[in-house]
């Protein structure tokens, strides 16, 4: 992680406050991709304000190839130009190193510099590891009692399709079959709500008020997008 010291480690009762939609949260947001989104801006901001001269860090950053399309406009945003043009020094660098005599750079067609195999985008790597670690967590806790599918039955947002597959996958038989029969009653509901959006389109239904429905397509995003 880019942090040395990650302080709070992942807990359940993060992923139902969460759930619960607590002040913050998006509010269409599957909640373990909220988490690991925060983990990684928490990641980048210590980035920026606390390591970005720190040696051990800096070998770690030299092994990649900068941040990532998601994270690079992260750092546009939250980032400083001082911190950027210190650690981006190390990537006009590297690339002018593997140049042709003279230092020119290469084309960027032509062979570029690889990675090692941590060369990851450093804010990458920061959300595996919490978002691995929440997985974790709920896992632990559907073993133990049922705070955390209460509060995801409770939830009107939930969990992305993506990660119910991946908490599944670690769950024993009843639990994964409990956790799927959630899934399939959220998606019986959002069916019914995507197609009263249809429907209210209609010019013969236009004058009838928005229900539940009304952010149904915001949560079908979120359902079905890949992480």
């Amino acid at each position: 992680m880019i942090r040395k010291n990650t302080g709070k480690e992942a807990s359940v009762e993060e992923v139902i406050e969460t759930l619960r939609d607590v002040p913050g949260a998006p509010d269409t947001l599957c909640a373990i991709c909220y988490l690991k989104q925060r983990a990684a801006e928490r990641a980048l901001r210590g980035l920026y304000t606390e390591l970005v001269n720190d040696y051990d860090l800096r070998l770690r950053w030299r092994k990649t190839t900068g941040f990532c399309r998601q994270h690079g406009e992260l750092a546009s945003r939250i980032g400083d130009p001082l911190g950027t043009a210190i650690l981006y020094l190390d990537m006009v660098d590297s690339n002018q190193a593997t140049g042709d005599d003279g230092g020119k750079m290469k084309p960027w067609a032509r062979k570029r510099p690889q990675p090692s195999k941590d060369g990851k985008c450093l804010c990458c790597t920061d959300e595996k590891i919490a978002e691995e670690r929440y997985l974790q967590a709920v896992a632990s806790s559907m073993r133990q009692d049922s705070s955390f599918i209460d509060a995801l039955t409770a939830s009107r947002h939930g969990l992305c399709i993506a990660h119910s597959s991946s908490l599944q996958g670690m769950l024993p038989t009843d639990l994964a079959q409990a956790l799927q029969k959630e899934t399939m009653r959220r998606l019986a509901l959002l069916k019914e709500q995507l197609a009263e959006i249809v429907r209210k389109s209609d010019y013969r239904y236009q004058h009838e008020p928005r229900g539940d429905e009304k952010d149904a397509w915001l949560r079908a995003l979120q359902l079905f997008s890949s992480r």
